[in-house]
């Protein structure tokens, strides 16, 4: 399994410091990791092409950069992290949850009853684990599905519109044939907001929302690795939406690296 990806959330909001706030979520989403298409030609580089995922945080810990550029825990900021310490002490973690059902009358190690959990599916106790990750360059419509997921994670979200951070938003555009499309929409719905001057948070909230609902967004969505692969199951959905399925495949592949060995099953 390969590594999952990591971010240090401290990192980007500091190289945000002086970015002017109609730059700053096309700032946000290029630190991040997210691709953008090829617009020179037109001096307008603001059209997300792909979205990225990357964990931000483990048990409501952040990852923080260390001198040498690698990642540590905010706790820990000297030492480097180790994913296979990681995913030894969940192991155990979520070995303890098992024992707590007869209190291990049958007098197991932790790795003896970590073996027999994860060989007959045992997955619901991945509870005891939570997990933060960040998901950039999505578009409102489908940051709206996760939205609705409540009752399994919980995020942390971008104003949708009540401020000057959205008044120059980018727009993600998941077709390239359709980018010529989305350039016009863009450039009216820019053209038309440049026209508009008023002040507070109700006129932001309403000028602001001239723009599509493909613009583009970010959310930290927060939850267990048991609710996380519950959400995640719903990547064979049909009914749901094609992008929100490839956050969740992305999202899927990224647990399992971060999980290693141990099952997911319910």
């Amino acid at each position: 399994m390969s590594m999952p990806d990591f971010i240090s959330l401290g990192s980007v909001f500091d190289a945000l410091i002086d970015v002017p706030h109609t730059q700053l979520l096309a700032e946000f989403l290029d630190l991040t990791g997210v691709s953008w298409h090829d617009t020179t030609a037109y001096d307008d580089p603001r059209f997300v092409k792909d979205f990225s995922v990357n964990i931000a945080a483990l048990g409501g810990i952040p990852f923080v950069r260390m001198a040498g550029g690698e990642l540590a825990l905010a706790n820990t900021p000297h030492q480097r992290f180790d994913l296979l310490s990681y995913q030894a002490a969940i192991r155990s973690m979520m070995a303890y949850s098992g024992m707590m059902s007869y209190l291990n009358s049958g007098r197991l190690s932790v790795d003896e009853i970590s073996d027999a959990m994860n060989s007959k599916g045992h997955g619901s106790v991945a509870h005891t684990v939570q997990v933060s990750i960040l998901v950039s360059g999505v578009t409102t419509a489908v940051e709206n599905e996760f939205n609705s997921q409540r009752d399994l994670v919980h995020l942390s979200r971008v104003t949708v519109a009540r401020t000057s951070i959205q008044s120059n938003p980018p727009i993600v555009v998941r077709d390239p044939a359709l980018l010529d499309a989305y350039r016009r929409v863009a450039k009216v719905a820019a053209a038309e907001r440049a026209l508009l001057s008023g002040a507070g948070r109700d006129f932001q909230e309403c000028a602001n929302q001239l723009f599509p609902a493909a613009k583009a967004t970010a959310f930290i969505m927060t939850g267990t690795l048991r609710n996380l692969f519950k959400l995640t199951g719903a990547v064979s959905d049909d009914g749901k939406e094609r992008e929100f399925r490839d956050v969740l495949a992305k999202v899927d592949q990224l647990l399992k690296g971060l999980l290693g060995p141990v099952t997911a099953k319910e």
